[in-house]
């Protein structure tokens, strides 16, 4: 395929330092799949950005001690010849907003791709196990099939629409259409106002999906529902809760953010397609895709 990725994912220990980083965690959460994905690697994969976050006042920021934090410190001992050559490149944001998912560390990604003249972008959250051969059959699939966007479905996709979409858990975008739409939508970080109302935890902030409310955007902007699409049917991935243990604040974190997301396309779906219910432009959005 004569394509070139570049792939970005966001990872934080929100509020360690130096002394309280918890290596273990990092290295089973985030160096060993970044080692699984660069050895297995398809020749279209480039490189990839990993964004940290060092907002000053931010839950989520990691101490900064001379353009360094904990994660891309981490980093610099597991590859220090890949970042020399450019394959991976750890960013620090300083921006990174009020919601752990952010919209903003991925444009500091969709940077980069564009810095490196990337054609595709992979999203990736390390929570999905994703090996190279995965990601080659997104590519091919993608191709085969003129997709904008595909994801890699993950287990239990069946059990909830959003898990259906190409979330930006693993989820291949062509470049060109972030480009188009201006990225990643920054108000998805939310404002610490406004909320949503759900039943199993009460009011909880308007934040998160900015996967779909981009896609939204993106078919807005076109005119129709721009074709996307779906691989592992028979074969999802792998969603790990490995590092999201039930009685954690983490554990609970995902929970709500699970419970909001439906609610939270809502939102959006009336925001961007006022004529329509947001079931009607579900039912138009997955009519233009297709699954492998």
């Amino acid at each position: 395929m004569n394509t070139n990725l570049f792939a970005v994912t966001r990872s934080f220990q929100g509020g360690a330092s130096f002394a309280t980083f918890n290596k273990e965690k990092c290295d089973k959460g985030l160096v060993a799949p970044i080692k699984k994905l660069f050895d297995t690697a398809p020749p279209e994969l480039k490189g990839l950005v990993v964004v940290t976050c060092a907002e000053l006042g931010s839950k989520y920021a990691e101490e900064l001690r001379e353009g360094e934090t904990p994660t891309t410190s981490r980093l610099q001992e597991f590859f220090p010849e890949e970042i020399a050559s450019g394959k991976l490149v750890p960013v620090v944001s300083h921006s990174w907003g009020l919601n752990a998912g952010s919209a903003t560390a991925i444009n500091a990604g969709i940077v980069v791709a564009n810095e490196r003249n990337a054609d595709k972008l992979l999203v990736w959250s390390p929570e999905i196990d994703l090996s190279g051969h995965m990601v080659y059959l997104m590519l091919y699939y993608m191709e085969a099939q003129a997709l904008e966007l595909v994801g890699y479905l993950r287990n239990q996709y069946h059990q909830r629409l959003q898990w259906r979409f190409a979330q930006n858990t693993c989820a291949i975008w062509n470049l060109k259409l972030l480009n188009q739409i201006g990225g990643m939508n920054p108000e998805c970080n939310g404002d610490g106002k406004t909320t949503v109302s759900t039943l199993e935890y009460g009011e909880v902030p308007l934040a998160g999906m900015e996967d779909i409310e981009a896609y939204f955007r993106a078919s807005k902007q076109q005119g129709e529902f721009i074709r996307w699409g779906g691989v592992g049917v028979l074969k999802p991935a792998t969603w790990s809760f490995a590092l999201k243990r039930p009685g954690t604040k983490e554990y609970k974190d995902n929970l709500e953010k699970i419970a909001r997301q439906g609610l939270v396309m809502d939102v959006y779906a009336r925001r961007i397609f006022s004529n329509l219910e947001p079931i009607e432009v579900y039912d138009k959005m997955m009519r233009a895709a297709s699954f492998t």
